[in-house]
């Protein structure tokens, strides 16, 4: 992968001695290579109080560890609930396939009208 010119504008502020100082950082950037093995992941039909689990890989072709963190808010899983069974928050080791087994079940849900 091709490493890119980045640049990121920031401000150093100390107020105690009213300095403001623009800063400007500059590097050449290049995406991690950690991905999942596959685009998106489908548990099928679940029935109401039914349960089921499904494993992807997360694959880390770097040549150094990554640090990694699965954010519970970002799962687009409406109306069933997910609940990750494998690791949310870790260091993968490099060159390494690490499985994440997924459960999904569904809950009955009442509501008045």
């Amino acid at each position: 992968m091709a490493l890119q010119l980045q640049e990121s504008f920031w401000r150093f502020k100390i107020r105690e001695h009213k300095l403001d100082v623009p800063v400007l950082v500059v590097g050449h950037v290049s995406e991690p290579r950690v991905a999942f093995d596959r685009p998106s992941l489908s548990f099928g039909k679940v029935l109401v109080g039914g349960r089921t689990h499904a494993t992807i890989n997360l694959l880390n072709s770097e040549y150094m560890p990554f640090q990694f963190d699965l954010d519970k808010a970002s799962y687009d899983a409406s109306p069933a609930r997910l609940e990750s069974t494998g690791l949310l928050q870790s260091s993968y080791a490099c060159m390494v396939s690490t499985p994440i087994t997924l459960s999904c079940w569904r809950r009955l849900s009442l509501t008045a009208t």
